[in-house]
């Protein structure tokens, strides 16, 4: 018989969650939030027909877009009492707090019958949810982005964040495959009547799945170690003394918001209602601009931690101001799928180069103990006042103007924005809030 020895083996701890693990489970209520965007811009047409009837396809539309842009006006009221109760009570609860009410947005949503059933009760319950799913995305990319970049290894901030924005562009690209499988299968009247419905429940089913995942997430250590939780008086107070920070940071984020939308959310209208392009076209460019979103963000959040923030925002800035309205103008004298192809992806890589440096620059500048709800106001008065409201605005600068162009002047000035906020940013560096170089 064999001694008994005389202590037993420690089981080793368990192992804690990988980095790459972690990054997922904190991204994946990003895609919650822009699968259902994208939706909701890409059926515009549909969702106009059956919710907004007008005798003016143009006002329809209109109504459509002003509804899609409502949702964002609740993302600062959303910025500043979620984030608040982030910085509070920390970051794995705020997320999981964001999933739940993004997720009743799209149920209602999906779910309420059209205008020739219920009478403007239906356009009211879709502008109910609109605003719902606002209310939650005011602090979900602040949520995310902070969690990164307290998770992340020194050194590689930049490329931990992107990922952030990296997930949304999956959600871009399900999105857009689930709109093009639907216009093979299903005939064009099936899917303006009830078809378009379909994605919105699938993004309904993945609910569950996002919730089992985000409940894992651990708190980030950086915020466990904090002995100071500051109470919503200290954060107003805070917001009001760094309000000068948090207009440069809208300023900042502009840019962003708004090439973002023109090239996902606005592209597959602007393919069909002014270039006269197919619908299966315009949704292979939106897929193809997700995917090209998604390869060059964590590229240039890596080149962002080797070079710089503000090299890339500069860059960028310069080059869409010189090249939005031209490359536009030369895809509307003679429209085709390679030319929207061509100018989609080249507005993509400014979009995605200025975001991988823009989304942790703007974690860098906010004051550690009001991070998340200064990072999120900052975004989501951007969002309200530039992003959302891009498609009703592109929209209605044709419109006025009678050049299909004219959506690119307003990128044009939100890259103008852009360039103050950054020369004006990187000018604080004397101060304890500038951001890194």
């Amino acid at each position: 018989m064999s001694p008994i020895p005389s202590s037993l083996p420690i089981p080793p701890a368990p192992a804690a969650p990988s980095r790459a693990g972690t990054v997922f489970r904190v991204v994946s209520g990003n895609f919650m939030e822009m699968f259902d965007f994208f939706l909701f811009g890409f059926y515009a047409n549909a969702i106009a027909a059956a919710f907004f009837p007008a005798g003016d396809e143009v006002a329809s539309l209109m109504m459509t877009f002003m509804t899609f842009g409502a949702g964002f006006l609740m993302r600062p009221l959303g910025a500043i009492i979620l984030g608040a109760y982030v910085d509070r009570v920390g970051r794995r609860k705020g997320l999981i707090v964001t999933l739940a009410l993004m997720a009743a947005g799209t149920l209602l949503i999906a779910c309420v019958p059209g205008y020739a059933t219920i009478g403007y009760a239906a356009p009211l319950l879709v502008l109910t949810g609109r605003l719902l799913q606002g209310f939650s995305a005011g602090v979900e990319l602040g949520g995310v982005s902070v969690y990164l970049a307290e998770m992340a290894t020194p050194g590689r901030k930049g490329f931990y964040v992107s990922w952030q924005s990296a997930s949304q562009q999956v959600a871009i690209v399900v999105a857009a495959a689930l709109g093009f499988g639907l216009n093979q299968l299903l005939a064009p009247t099936q899917v303006a009547e009830w078809g378009w419905r379909l994605p919105f429940f699938v993004g309904c089913m993945i609910v569950p799945v996002l919730f089992m995942i985000r409940r894992s997430l651990q708190e980030t250590e950086e915020f466990r170690n904090r002995k100071h939780r500051p109470e919503l008086r200290e954060i107003f107070r805070s917001m009001v003394a760094n309000w000068g920070l948090i207009v440069s940071g809208m300023m900042l984020v502009s840019m962003t918001t708004v090439s973002f939308y023109l090239i996902t959310v606005y592209t597959p209208t602007f393919g069909k209602s002014v270039l006269h392009l197919s619908t299966s076209a315009a949704l292979l460019v939106t897929l193809c601009v997700g995917v090209s979103n998604f390869i060059w963000l964590p590229v240039m959040g890596a080149l962002s931690d080797r070079v710089g923030r503000r090299p890339l925002l500069v860059g960028c800035t310069v080059l869409a101001i010189l090249t939005a309205w031209p490359a536009l103008h030369w895809l509307v004298q003679a429209p085709s799928f390679t030319r929207m192809l061509e100018v989609e992806l080249w507005l993509s890589f400014l979009y995605a180069s200025y975001n991988g440096a823009m989304v942790v620059a703007l974690t860098e500048v906010m004051p550690v103990e009001v991070r998340t709800v200064g990072f999120s106001l900052a975004y989501s008065l951007a969002t309200a006042i530039f992003g959302g409201f891009t498609p009703a605005v592109a929209t209605g600068l044709i419109e006025a103007t009678g050049d299909k162009s004219a959506p690119g002047w307003w990128l044009t000035f939100a890259a103008v924005c852009g360039l103050l906020a950054t020369l004006m940013l990187y000018r604080r560096r004397a101060s304890g809030s500038q951001p890194q170089s």
